[in-house]
C-alpha cells in the first residue's frame, strides 16, 4: 500500500465476482477490499473485483496483496475457504471506491 490514508474499512458481506470467482465481500476502503472466495488467489497476481452497492456496480483491476485459508470445507461444494487482501492499483480506482463507500454507509442493508 501506499502512504497516504485509506480510511477506516466498511464491514460488509456483499455477493463479489473475484476474477472468475463467486465470492463474498467483507470489507472495503479506499485503498482495497478484503474478500473471501474458494480457491487459492497468487500473490501478486491482478484479477477485476466487481460487486453491486444500492444498484451502483463497482468493478476494478486489483492486486493480491495476501491469500490465507480461512476454513476447510467451508467453501462452495465443501472446498477450502480462503481470505484475501486486494488492492486497488490506480488512484483513479480509489476515488471510485472512496465515494461507493459514501453509498454503502447510506443503505440500511449494506
Amino acid at each position: 500500500m501506499t502512504d497516504f490514508n485509506c480510511g477506516e474499512p466498511l464491514r460488509l458481506d456483499l455477493p463479489a465476482r473475484v476474477g472468475r470467482k463467486d465470492g463474498t465481500l467483507v470489507e472495503f476502503d479506499r485503498c482495497g477490499a478484503r474478500v473471501r472466495h474458494s480457491g487459492a488467489l497468487k500473490l501478486g497476481g491482478e484479477l477485476q473485483l466487481s460487486f453491486k452497492v444500492a444498484g451502483e456496480v463497482f468493478a476494478a483491476i486489483s492486486q493480491v496483496l495476501a491469500c490465507r485459508v480461512v476454513g476447510l470445507g467451508l467453501g462452495e461444494g465443501g472446498s477450502t475457504l480462503f481470505e484475501s487482501k486486494l488492492n486497488f492499483v490506480d488512484e483513479r480506482t480509489r476515488d471510485i471506491a472512496a465515494r461507493m463507500l459514501g453509498v454503502a454507509q447510506e443503505t440500511p442493508t449494506a
